[in-house]
This record gives structure tokens, C-alpha cells and sequence, in this order.
């Protein structure tokens, strides 16, 4: 985590640089960002002794699976260029059924009016997820666009879609008598999710 702030930090600073540079003023802007995020598809590599027979278990699978969340951002950003700006994202995200993460990520905009000006953007984002109930970290991305809709010279609202991938560690389902396998005999368990993410930002 210490590694991950120092890393926002340092690419924050940059970006102060660079607009200096440009000679264009920073604005440093906050903003709320809430949302749906469709899980359309799912992938899994259980890696298991059997608790019954002791067989070693080994399943790999991946399949359309949807499954509808919800999502919801505090962010806090530069703005530092006329057509670039950052944010970093923190909040509230389910990214399967009954899997809730506490996600922290960095989303990169390129406006093409610029950002302060009505218009088409693309982004990037890139993060981790904390879990509540487990030590593993979620590893999470996403591409998409939008478009913003300047309310005033400098308050703005984002319609957003994007694709995003989320890994996770899962518990892993005993099929024989439907509960799930005992962490002591599960050797490695891996997934990921795609979804597709449609959300609304407020900044101001």
C-alpha cells in the first residue's frame, strides 16, 4: 500500500511539472462518481486435494456469467493540461455476487475539447481492491469513454462507459455436497472478471 501512494505521489508531481511547463494553470478538482457494472464474463483455476479422497483437483473454466453490481468513487484530480487530467479514485464496488471491494486506482482522461469544454473523452485506469473478509488484493483495469458536459467553466458531469478486468481468490465450491472446500486443502484459486461499467461523474 506504502509503495502504491508513494507511486500516485510521485506521478502526481510529475503532472504538476508538466503543466508548468505548458504554462497552463493546475486546478485541482474533486468530484463523486456513482454507477452499474455488468459482470458478463467469468474465469477460474481451482487448484484442490479433495478433502474425501485426497485426489489432487484441478479446474480451469471460462464462461459467460452475468451478474449486476453497483459502484460508487469519491476522486480527487489535476488538471494539468488543456486536454489531460487525472484522478485518484477511491470507494465502494462489487465485482461479483456477494464479492464487495474497497477499490483505490489512478484513471488517466484525455479530453479532445479540452477539459473544460463540452465534448468526447477516452481514459485509462488502473488499481488495486481491498477486501474486507480476505488478505488478497484485487488487481483491477479499465479502457473506455465518454463525454463531458461543461455545467459551468469549472464544474462538469461525465457520462462514462468503460470494459474493466478485476482478478480475484475466490472461495472455491465443493460441488459434491454444495458448500465450499477447506482453505487448508486449497493449493492455488484464481479469477477473473469482465465487465462492462456505466457510470455518471460529477467534478467540481
Amino acid at each position: 500500500m506504502k509503495k502504491l501512494i508513494i507511486s500516485l505521489l510521485v506521478f502526481l508531481s510529475c503532472l504538476v511539472s508538466s503543466a508548468g511547463q505548458e504554462g497552463r494553470a493546475v486546478r485541482v478538482f474533486y468530484g463523486l462518481e456513482w454507477g452499474y457494472s455488468a459482470v458478463v464474463l467469468n474465469s477460474y483455476h481451482y487448484n484442490y486435494t479433495d478433502p474425501e479422497d485426497g485426489y489432487r483437483v484441478d479446474v480451469n473454466e471460462t464462461a459467460p456469467n452475468y451478474h449486476s453490481n453497483g459502484m460508487l468513487y469519491l476522486r480527487t484530480g489535476l488538471e494539468f493540461a488543456r486536454h489531460f487530467s487525472a484522478s485518484v479514485n477511491l470507494g465502494w464496488q462489487g465485482i461479483k455476487q456477494d464479492t464487495r471491494i474497497i477499490p483505490v486506482f489512478l484513471r488517466e482522461n484525455y479530453h479532445f475539447n479540452g477539459n473544460r469544454d463540452s465534448g468526447a473523452l477516452i481514459f485509462v485506469s488502473q488499481g488495486i481492491g481491498f477486501h474486507r473478509d480476505k488478505k488478497f488484493l484485487s488487481i483491477q483495469g479499465q479502457f473506455g469513454g465518454g463525454y463531458r458536459v461543461a455545467l459551468s467553466h469549472k464544474n462538469s458531469m461525465d457520462l462514462l462507459l468503460g470494459l474493466q478486468l478485476c482478478t480475484d481468490a475466490p472461495n472455491v465450491p465443493d460441488k459434491e455436497n454444495g458448500s465450499y472446500i477447506p482453505e487448508e486443502f486449497i493449493r492455488s484459486s484464481k479469477a477473473s472478471y469482465g465487465a462492462i461499467n456505466l457510470s455518471i461523474s460529477i467534478s467540481f
